[in-house]
């Protein structure tokens, strides 16, 4: 399992939650397989800390960038999942970027292709979010796409924990 969240304290973060969740598993692997990792999916540097020294930017334009940067983090979930099956757990997306959702978006949609093993489990405060607000139509339109029913949750009231 992997988790990250979304940070209200911190801003907006770019892929913040992503990157808690992918930079937390890698730094349990040796320095080699990160070093390995790093080489593979050079993209991934700027976003994950445990890979090390981030590439120096080449002349793309920040939409292939973010095309390039969507394919590589692909690419690593598929290889932790081709190891054992991978959910993604984002808390707090409500406190993610926008980029955050439009990754989602992109993983998601490839989850199914090739019997890929990951899944992903999303909390998000609506009322944190305005009306005006484009992320949550991603969310929408990922439940709507894949069939699952949106879940709610209502916050427990208030009460001492007994012991």
């Amino acid at each position: 399992m992997l988790w990250g969240a979304g940070h209200d304290a911190e801003g907006h973060t770019p892929y913040g939650p992503f990157a808690e969740a992918l930079d937390g598993r890698l730094a349990g692997r040796s320095t080699g397989e990160r070093a390995r990792t790093g080489a593979e999916y050079p993209e991934l540097a700027a976003l994950l800390p445990s890979l090390g020294r981030v590439p120096a930017r080449s002349g793309r334009s920040p939409e292939e960038e973010r095309d390039r940067l969507f394919r590589a983090t692909a690419g690593l979930l598929g290889e932790l999942a081709a190891e054992r099956p991978v959910v993604v757990v984002l808390d707090d997306l409500h406190a993610g970027d926008a980029g955050s959702f439009q990754l989602l978006g992109h993983l998601a949609r490839r989850a199914p292709e090739g019997g890929r093993a990951w899944r992903f489990l999303a909390t998000v405060r609506p009322e944190e979010l305005s009306a005006a607000d484009p992320r949550p139509q991603v969310l929408d339109l990922l439940i709507h796409q894949s069939r699952r029913p949106r879940s709610s949750c209502r916050g427990s009231p208030a009460r001492p924990v007994r012991r």
